[in-house]
């Protein structure tokens, strides 16, 4: 029986496996993101905290979760699955739109309502079903990157006004 979130080996520890090693390119995408968030925020806060990094690399890990689901769901797909700005910045809005959401709807702290987020995450990265073409072409990724980082850096010249 295969059901929403795809097949029912999706337990299996070589399924569980070869998606952790499907995503293992994302970390050096992902890297320069944080250290830029987490220094944009120890300038603001004039400390450094391993608190904050960390919560920044889930953060964006949860944006290119969302992301994912996002374009594979919509009719974003067709066209751009292997987008790796268009997947951050989607699920960045969906992170925080839905955090916004939960915080207006339910009486949990931000952080409950995290952990409601990112658990709901994992579940949708393990079971989500794969598409054949859905494989990992890191090369494409470097102009999205500095696409993404450009905009960062130019909002952060943009509040300095």
């Amino acid at each position: 029986m295969v059901s929403f979130f795809g097949d029912p080996k999706a337990w299996s520890s070589h399924s569980l496996r070869e998606r952790l090693n499907e995503s293992t390119y994302l970390l050096p995408l992902l890297l320069p993101i944080v250290l830029f968030l987490w220094i944009w925020h120890s300038l603001l806060t004039h400390t450094l905290s391993l608190k904050a990094f960390a919560v920044f690399f889930i953060l964006c890990v949860l944006a290119l979760v969302y992301g994912r689901v996002f374009t594979k769901l919509t009719s974003l797909s067709l066209k751009t699955s292997d987008n790796f700005s268009l997947q951050f910045l989607c699920g960045y809005f969906l992170v925080n739109t839905t955090l916004f959401v939960l915080s207006l709807v339910t009486p949990f702290s931000i952080v409950i309502n995290a952990f409601i987020l990112t658990t709901c995450g994992l579940l949708l990265a393990l079971f989500l079903p794969r598409r054949a073409n859905d494989s990992p072409k890191p090369a494409s990724y470097l102009p999205n990157l500095l696409c993404i980082l450009l905009s960062g850096l130019g909002a952060t010249l943009w509040c300095t006004d």
